[in-house]
């Protein structure tokens, strides 16, 4: 009897005690990830120098991408936070986004305070926040009710138009969540691959707007993948440069540089990158990614890409210096750019990445020729702190990339002696586990032949 009391008893607590143990364990792992992601966040430097003329930057750009770009600069950039808050006041004016306002204006008076500057013009209306949302809110109805009157027709692309219409303006009104559910309620009205196309299209737009990189190489192949749809080169454009944008955003370099360097200009190219920005992102991703015979032939012989470059000169100076091995004129050229690249909102997180590889690729090509080096020579050579260079040399011997040894107190890396009589017999003998897996292959295809055995393709 006690023992079927004991058993009993181990029945009933053995799921409580599981289901609290399962869902403690699944509220730890929850938090361990949501840590790991905050962890994983990368934060772009300050940038202490006034790097851009604002005035003529704002001209490369419109609409969402110049206010989030204006907002990026003002965030990472004290000595063009005024300049930048202005200007993006001024764009946010002609959106819809009036809950910006409030905090926009806060920070505008903090800046003058601050600077000791005359205030503008936006903070001398008290009014100005009231207006814009009574502005949004009239548009916003005019919408809907529009929206309502083209159901109650039944004609779909008017139904699918202003869905879109709607989906714009939640857009101009910084709500992406509800400008996505608006796009994808015009799914219903398309009746055309070309519909189904802009769909995709408007999906990027969110997708760049939220720094979503999967999420805009993901809605892009969808597009591309639209049976019977015919892609127009405006849209085509459109697509190339947020497919670099998401592999500039994932670090990609590889990627990024391959899509850039074929990149063709045309007059109706999209204003997400700017000609400048092509050149910029796409020549030191190729530095950092491509060999000297393929910077030759695809960056600096690129009749497509010198049209871009045209935009940014700097780049032919980099490439040039590296292909002959004048590092100082490299890296120089390197230090001046890098405020300015730290100040584009796709890159920013990237650059210490992107210098990093290339200082690397750099250092690598100084040492192939050598069998031994003078660390101060090469810390000469490079303008660069001895310090910074016996990083950069300990991080290619971990990883594989030179094949050497630090001689600390004599200040001199030397090559590591190959035995060559090794090397050679290890290769022979490499050679012959493939002879013999070869042979095997064929001397089993030969019985299989003799035999008359054939094995039809599926």
């Amino acid at each position: 009897f006690l023992f079927f009391c004991f058993f009993g008893l181990l029945l009933h607590c053995r799921p409580f005690h599981y289901s609290r143990f399962t869902a403690t364990h699944k509220m730890d792992f929850a938090m361990d990830e949501a840590a790991d992601a905050t962890d994983n966040v990368r934060v772009p430097e300050p940038v202490a120098v006034a790097a851009v003329d604002l005035d003529a930057y704002v001209q490369h750009y419109d609409g969402l991408q110049l206010i989030q770009r204006l907002s990026f600069i003002s965030e990472v950039c004290e000595p063009l936070e005024f300049e930048a808050l202005v200007l993006l006041q001024k764009e946010v004016n002609k959106s819809f986004d009036y809950r910006r306002y409030p905090s926009l204006l806060k920070r505008i008076e903090t800046v003058c305070a601050r600077e000791g500057r005359d205030a503008p013009e936006c903070l001398s209306d008290p009014e100005l926040i009231s207006k814009q949302k009574q502005r949004v809110k009239h548009e916003q109805e005019r919408l809907e009710h529009a929206l309502q009157q083209h159901r109650a027709n039944g004609v779909k692309e008017s139904v699918r138009l202003a869905f879109n219409e709607l989906g714009d303006f939640f857009m101009s009104s910084n709500d992406f969540t509800e400008a996505r559910q608006q796009y994808h309620q015009s799914r219903a009205a398309c009746t055309s691959a070309q519909h189904l196309v802009c769909m995709y299209r408007k999906f990027v737009d969110v997708s760049l707007a939220l720094d979503d990189w999967p999420g805009i190489q993901s809605n892009i192949a969808r597009a591309r993948g639209v049976q019977d749809a015919v892609i127009d080169a405006p849209t085509e454009s459109f697509f190339t440069l947020a497919n670099a944008v998401a592999s500039i955003g994932m670090g990609a370099f590889n990627d990024a540089a391959h899509i850039l360097v074929h990149l063709e200009a045309t007059p109706d190219m999209d204003r997400l990158l700017s000609y400048r920005d092509i050149a910029l992102i796409g020549g030191l991703c190729a530095l950092a990614s491509y060999d000297r015979q393929a910077l030759t032939t695809e960056v600096l012989g690129n009749a497509t890409f010198s049209h871009f470059l045209e935009a940014a000169p700097e780049i032919k100076i980099i490439i040039k210096a590296f292909q002959q091995s004048q590092y100082t004129v490299l890296l120089s050229t390197l230090r001046q750019l890098e405020p300015e690249l730290r100040l584009d909102r796709f890159l920013a997180v990237h650059v210490t990445d992107l210098l990093h590889s290339i200082k690397r690729k750099a250092i690598v090509q100084y040492w192939t020729p050598y069998q031994s080096a003078d660390l101060q020579k090469m810390a000469e050579a490079f303008h660069m702190p001895m310090e910074e260079l016996e990083s950069h040399l300990i991080s290619l011997l971990t990883d594989g990339e030179i094949q050497a040894r630090i001689d600390k107190e004599g200040e001199a890396m030397h090559s590591m002696q190959v035995d060559k009589r090794e090397q050679t017999i290890q290769q022979v003998l490499d050679t012959v586990s493939q002879l013999e897996a070869e042979t095997s292959v064929m001397l089993f295809r030969c019985e299989m032949i003799e035999h008359n055995f054939k094995v039809k393709a599926t």
